[in-house]
């Protein structure tokens, strides 16, 4: 193990916001100021939130895996583009190899390796051309899979827990709210603020969590459980290439693939999610 001063750095950080949420809402500090247009806001409430929830998963994730899930931030009026249309797209361009492989088999295998560079099939078409048996290529190409599939959905851990994070500390800042009531019972105006703080954090930890955190981490869940989806159908089909079957066997055998894709997320799909 090693120590990530980048995590260490951004902890201090969103705890000095933390706390400085916290001493402003107890009244010991004014130093978070907006404009009386803004008071609704509420600013020390929201310093609570972003502060314990980014304070939270920087001591439960790697700062890199922290900075990948806010990236895909940009996922979030996206959707995927795997479908019914783009699988018959793939089940289209494997017969399309498979045609090319009857008419020159070792020639046309290095060219369509070439072709596909770095993505998921031209590392399966490596594997061909490094002449692996098909076993060992079905067992090289489900542990990429699962490689892949781990990665894609550790962003949507992040906001899981982010999501389960974020009421927790917005009853924080109702108890601290609470404990502005009890000190000033006599006090209309001060029982006042701090109702106001005790509700409003509370109202956006849920608001963030189930209106955003949530939502993004089901999300790229789905994303990646089609992406995983659709590399199963493209190491199977690649894989009866390799084996010679024939075009109406690799056409009906992933036409059995795509009716899955209507249904549901593959069962290894489920597990490692």
């Amino acid at each position: 193990m090693r120590i990530s001063w980048l995590n260490i750095l951004a902890v201090a950080l969103f705890f000095v916001l933390m706390l400085i949420s916290a001493l402003q809402i107890l009244d010991v500090t004014d130093i978070i100021r907006m404009p009386e247009v803004l008071d609704f806001l509420n600013l020390p409430s929201v310093g609570i939130i972003i502060g314990g929830v980014m304070l939270h998963v920087m001591i439960s994730y790697p700062f890199k895996d922290i900075a990948n899930a806010i990236k895909s931030v940009i996922y979030i009026f996206s959707e995927s583009a795997i479908d019914d249309r783009s699988l018959k797209q793939d089940r289209a361009q494997i017969l399309r190899w498979q045609q090319m492989m009857r008419e020159n088999r070792t020639k046309s295998r290095s060219e369509i390796g070439k072709q596909l560079g770095n993505s998921f099939e031209g590392y399966l078409f490596t594997l061909i051309n490094t002449n692996y048996p098909a076993e060992e290529i079905r067992e090289l190409g489900e542990i990429k899979i699962e490689e892949r599939y781990t990665n894609n959905l550790q962003p949507a851990r992040v906001y899981q827990t982010m999501g389960t994070a974020a009421p927790a500390f917005g009853m924080l800042g109702t108890l601290l709210g609470l404990i502005i009531m009890l000190a000033n019972f006599q006090d209309a105006e001060q029982l006042g603020l701090g109702l106001s703080f005790a509700l409003m954090t509370t109202l956006y930890g849920l608001a963030s969590a189930h209106l955003l955190l949530f939502p993004m981490s089901t999300k790229l869940k789905i994303l990646a459980q089609k992406q995983f989806f659709r590399e199963k159908v493209m190491l199977e089909g690649v894989l009866m290439l390799h084996e010679g079957k024939s075009p109406l066997m690799i056409f009906d055998r992933l036409n059995a693939f795509q009716s899955d894709l209507n249904d549901n997320v593959p069962e290894m799909a489920k597990k490692t999610g």
